[in-house]
């Protein structure tokens, strides 16, 4: 799976931009799904940053 970092920092600065728009969600509603989306969002990149550290590590003594 290919992630691209400059995507999910666009999708944590829209989930800002969107709440505070308003749309058809009533208001306790969307704050609720936006509090999940940055969290699901939280837990990717968490994800993706262990990665990365397991790969540094991994080819830290071929140099």
């Amino acid at each position: 799976m290919t992630t691209y970092p400059n995507k999910t920092l666009r999708a944590v600065a829209n989930v800002g931009l969107v709440t505070n728009r308003g749309g058809v969600l009533p208001s306790p509603t969307r704050e609720v799904l936006a509090a999940h989306a940055i969290f699901a969002l939280l837990l990717a990149a968490t994800g993706d940053a262990a990665r990365l550290d397991k790969l540094s590590r991994g080819t830290a003594g071929t140099n």
